[in-house]
């Protein structure tokens, strides 16, 4: 993708940071002063202070021996940093020229070569307040409503709009930083690492579902890494939890001191702050992180479930079978455990009424400490509810007004991927990221009520299903049938590193009982899946296994060419929803930007 002259460009800089090094250590090495780092920076680095504080400390008459010497590091640590961020530009700039869809994490990966410190130094020019969101599905949603919300009052934020959510995501977002506050999405395993290098205000846990086995590990894993990273911060950090969800909460309560020695979990949150000072110097739990909860009260009954999902059956704290009063699609829900006590905690942010709106939308009322808020977004489902809380509940953290977040939330856009609407000749799709077992239950949903709105039209059954148009049938897929409609549907599948090698988790999704229909006059709907994607027969098999009709499976490779099929034959006031992983979605965008269908993904929402 770089050219000749590029790479040599590149090579010249990475000579340059380690010479600077070099040069550095060789201040030492002069003055008998040994400052240990080596290649990963230097220790005197890592003493940082807030924002808007100096490096060292004031320091009054001649500078001494080390003095000298830290004067000389710093010199060649900020070139060897300029240098980074030079390279990363470039890489950047290079990249946007052939693909502007692209360009999210090589230049960061570039700047950490030249300067493996470059993502602290970076994070550390940003202004107040710092969020990063972080949980197994929702970051990308939740980071953009919370800088939607943030930019009300602070003008430009900071974000990895992407949702290169590594620590070279990140610091690929960092290289065009300005000195305002940030929002972050975090991936969920890469938070501990992104935890010691950066320093946020507030930290949104979302929730915690299988994802990716093959990198990750078990769920639990996951948390206990957690729970050590933020067990070490201190109380200027606010950690904002999922209440609904047993393990987020369980890693909540631990890292508040939710459990006393020789006794079972607590949530009584004031409780253990009020008795922190009788901790133990190395008590973790001492002047540890704020905790506060959040969580939804009511909801639409088509909502609950009629068992919670297998990754929140067992109490986090002693395994025991956890009951509920009450679970929900989206995992977990209203939890108690008979065995140890463990319990849903009070949520301080909660969602007290939640109307869906089919695709187009949610309309919730939102209880916090600063006051009720109403909004209407359009964002549907429960889940993009909990990111909406989850947003308010930060965004209030930072001091912002009910009313400026309602606002905020009332003129939201779908972030890239997440429900976004894209129209080719005069038809329309939806794009809906489906990445784990958990994601894409919740998009077969949509789908499901998006088709019974459609069938229950009276428009749609009198012009699009008539007695003419029934003896009808599609090129392709036959979109009309004596037996009912025909509704397309892409699902792309992909099994590259970002997705996971592993996609046999296709396996634990109820595809035939998510998608049932059943509509009085009307006759149920049949869904075409074009399957496509790396794993296109992979998940044309599956469906078979789950009893569809194999005239309603086609099997393509191309995502676009799949889309371009469905919408072909798709009736023209269905909207074709496309169910696709993470890498088939990045190639499905990028021939949709290409082709002039869709915005590149940095102009999406600006």
């Amino acid at each position: 993708m770089l050219s000749l002259a590029g790479t040599k460009s590149l090579r010249l800089l990475l000579v340059a940071g380690q010479l600077a090094q070099a040069r550095c250590e060789q201040a030492t090495v002069a003055r008998g002063i040994t400052l240990t780092g080596g290649s990963q920076g230097f220790a005197f680095t890592k003493k940082r202070r807030r924002m808007g504080s100096p490096l060292a400390p004031e320091r009054s008459g001649s500078p001494g021996p080390r003095e000298e010497v830290v004067e000389v590091a710093s010199k060649y640590r900020r070139l060897r940093t300029a240098l980074a961020a030079a390279a990363g530009r470039a890489v950047k700039a290079t990249i946007r020229l052939v693909n502007p869809d692209r360009g999210s994490n090589l230049p960061g990966r570039v700047a950490l070569a030249v300067d493996p410190e470059a993502l602290r130094i970076l994070s550390g020019k940003l202004a107040h307040p710092i969020v990063l969101v972080s949980g197994t599905n929702g970051k990308t949603t939740t980071a953009a409503l919370t800088t939607e919300i943030l930019s009300v009052v602070a003008g430009k934020v900071n974000t990895n709009k992407a949702g290169a959510n590594l620590e070279a995501g990140l610091a690929s977002a960092l290289l065009d930083a300005t000195s305002g506050p940030a929002c972050f999405e975090v991936d969920e395993g890469a938070l501990p690492d992104v935890l010691s290098e950066c320093h946020p205000d507030v930290i949104l846990l979302l929730n915690l579902s299988r994802d990716q086995l093959d990198r990750y590990g078990e769920i639990d894993t996951v948390a206990s890494r957690w729970v050590e990273a933020l067990a070490g911060k201190g109380p200027e950090l606010t950690v904002l939890a999922n209440a609904d969800d047993p393990r987020v909460a369980h890693v909540a309560l631990e890292v508040a001191g939710g459990r006393a020695a020789g006794s079972g979990p607590t949530t009584d949150l004031a409780g253990v702050a009020a008795a922190g000072s009788d901790l133990g110097e190395g008590d973790p739990r001492r002047a540890g992180p704020r905790v506060a909860f959040f969580g939804v009260e009511a909801h639409p009954t088509d909502e609950t479930a009629h068992l919670p999902a297998p990754d929140a059956l067992a109490c986090p704290f002693c395994r025991s079978e956890l009951s509920y009063a009450m679970a929900f699609s989206t995992g977990g829900g209203h939890y108690h455990c008979p065995a140890c006590g463990f319990s849903r905690p009070h949520p301080t942010y909660r969602v007290n009424d939640y109307v869906a709106l089919g695709l187009s939308g949610s309309r919730v009322s939102v209880e916090t400490p600063s006051g009720a808020l109403k909004a209407t977004f359009p964002l549907p489902g429960l889940h993009n509810v909990y990111d909406a809380l989850a947003a308010a509940a930060a965004a209030v953290e930072a001091g912002i007004s009910t009313e400026a977040i309602a606002e905020a939330l009332c003129r939201s856009t779908a972030a890239y991927g997440r429900c976004e609407t894209v129209e080719l000749d005069g038809k329309r799709a939806f794009l809906l990221l489906s990445k784990n077992p958990q994601s894409l239950s919740q998009n077969l949903r949509l789908v499901r009520h998006e088709a019974e709105a459609y069938l229950n039209s009276p428009s749609a059954a009198s012009r699009e299903f008539g007695a003419e148009k029934a003896r009808k049938s599609g090129a392709l897929l036959g979109t009309q049938s004596p037996a009912g409609p025909v509704l397309p549907v892409v699902f792309a599948l992909n099994d590259l590193t970002a997705d996971g090698r592993d996609v046999s988790w296709i396996w634990d999704v109820d595809f035939a009982g998510s998608l049932n229909l059943a509509s009085g006059e009307i006759p149920p709907a049949r869904f075409a899946v074009v399957a496509c994607g790396e794993r296109a027969e992979s998940a044309a098999l599956r469906l078979a296994y789950d009893g569809w009709d194999r005239s309603l499976l086609t099997t393509v490779r191309d995502p676009y060419h799949a889309l371009a099929m469905a919408m072909a034959e798709a009736p023209v006031r269905w909207a074709v929803p496309v169910l696709a992983t993470y890498t088939a979605m990045r190639t499905l965008r990028g021939d949709l930007v290409r082709r002039g269908f869709a915005p590149p993904i940095e102009e999406a929402r600006n």
